[in-house]
């Protein structure tokens, strides 16, 4: 998001004059941070599936070693991938 608001400071220092010009940064930028946030997550959010896939195919079928026999793991894996 650095490139998005370079105007945002690159540290704060623990001063109350450092935290106070990073809080009127932030202030300036309020408005245009949910959107530039919701750019950033769709970047990752392809990485983030698949790390979260293979996870669940990995736990699928398998029981932690601390739960009772009877309990098991059940995960639905969805591909909302496209197919072309």
């Amino acid at each position: 998001l650095r490139e998005e608001f370079p105007a945002l400071p690159q540290t704060v220092e623990p001063t109350p004059e450092s935290i106070e010009a990073a809080k009127t940064a932030f202030h300036e930028i309020e408005e245009e941070f949910p959107a530039a946030r919701a750019k950033f997550l769709a970047q990752i959010l392809p990485e983030a599936f698949a790390v979260v896939k293979n996870a669940a195919r990995r736990m699928l079928g398998s029981v932690p070693s601390h739960v009772a026999h009877s309990a098991h793991c059940s995960v639905m894996i969805i591909d909302t991938r496209g197919t072309a």
